[in-house]
């Protein structure tokens, strides 16, 4: 038979040990997360993010393990994350219009643009679709797409040679 106060005993260190416990998996979590989403990964750095109160032998355990795992873990999260449909390829040809319910659009130049677009397939077992995407541009807004794409390419420019 246990006396009494062996049972509060033992029941203070189990609570105090799943203190500690939730503490370290809350500081493995945010190492994790910032090794993953921060570019966190040197070791050094992932070291500084935990607990100063941990013992330096489970830091390193820690930190080891996780920068172990990193490069896999970091594909992993690649692989599922949602992407955007990509243009695949794209033709063009410049039509004039013979009839229009406008008599001003009529023998208007106009660009006719088709673009193929691969639509991220939804699961790994799947085959990604591509789809023709047809559309009809006049001569103003294509240069106003034109404009728009080339403060594009300007900024892409610049965050490239930076």
């Amino acid at each position: 038979h246990t006396p009494p106060h062996s049972l509060t005993l033992t029941h203070t260190h189990t609570c105090t040990f799943s203190v500690a416990l939730l503490q370290l998996f809350r500081a493995t979590s945010q190492l994790i997360s910032a090794a993953l989403f921060e570019s966190v990964n040197t070791k050094e750095s992932l070291v500084a993010l935990l607990p100063g109160s941990l013992h330096s032998k489970l830091k390193s355990l820690i930190v080891s393990v996780v920068a172990a795992n990193l490069p896999t873990w970091t594909q992993q999260h690649r692989n599922s994350q949602l992407s955007l449909p990509r243009l695949k390829d794209f033709d063009w040809r410049v039509d004039l219009k013979a009839a229009s319910d406008s008599v001003v659009r009529m023998a208007a130049p106009t660009c006719i643009v088709q673009m193929n677009i691969q639509n991220p397939a939804a699961s790994a077992s799947e085959i990604a679709t591509v789809s023709a995407h047809t559309f009809e541009v006049s001569k103003e807004t294509l240069d106003t797409m034109l404009d728009g794409l080339g403060r594009i390419r300007d900024q892409l420019a610049s965050v490239g040679s930076q």
